[in-house]
């Protein structure tokens, strides 16, 4: 008690200082938080950030039977951060496009139509994968080839576009390189894991898929 009473009086002696700190306090934590709020608001815009001048173009994997699940998800959270997308598939006949909407087995797919592309599929299945991934590097080579950045990933990743703007940043995408997770089970030098996705620079695109095309024309021609 008498600890107490003595606090008080010293507080009620010293009370014109003791609301200063009072108030130098809150001063300081509403400048910090309101320059918090102003960072994070900058930050979170996509193409908005410093690495504005950063292009990234989205190549997702789906098929006919996920899309009106995993890429109706993917197009409602990631895919528009990226300064372009497209879905690439094999387009069946079960497939209709009106007003540039997907219509699916008679169900119109809340997905613009011009999101979807089939790079000349000759059929969808596990197997024919890597062939699917060729013609899409191609495709994406021939028609989309002023993007610094090329994000390859499947219909069930989720991608945090803005932290992969950040990652390339200082990274020359002039330069023949690629990120990505390396099986190392049948190659030695390993190989990017495809459903974790990869990413490649605009010269690592042209150079593939233009070799690509070369193996691609090659076998035609064999055939």
């Amino acid at each position: 008690m008498l600890f107490q009473r003595k606090l008080i009086q010293n507080i009620k002696k010293n009370s014109k200082f003791f609301y200063f700190l009072i108030f130098i306090y809150f001063c300081l934590l509403f400048f910090s938080i309101g320059f918090l709020a102003l960072f994070n608001k900058n930050d979170n815009k996509p193409g908005q950030n410093f690495s504005q001048n950063i292009r990234v173009f989205c190549l997702i994997f789906t098929y006919d039977q996920k899309i009106a699940t995993r890429s109706v998800m993917v197009y409602n959270t990631w895919a528009q951060r990226c300064d372009e997308f497209k879905f690439f598939l094999k387009i069946t006949p079960n497939f209709n496009f009106k007003n540039n909407k997907v219509i699916l087995d008679g169900i119109d797919i809340d997905l613009p139509a011009n999101s979807f592309i089939d790079p000349g599929i000759e059929k969808e299945n596990y197997r024919k994968l890597t062939d699917k991934t060729y013609r899409s590097l191609i495709y994406v080579k021939n028609h989309f080839g002023n993007f610094d950045w090329y994000l390859k990933a499947d219909d069930d990743t989720y991608v945090f576009i803005d932290n992969l703007r950040k990652f390339v940043k200082n990274k020359n995408a002039s330069e023949p390189i690629t990120f990505g997770f390396d099986f190392k089970r049948y190659v030695n030098e390993g190989y990017h894991s495809g459903g974790a996705g990869y990413l490649m620079s605009n010269e690592a695109v042209k150079r593939l898929a233009t070799k690509l095309e070369k193996i691609i024309l090659h076998a035609r021609i064999e055939e």
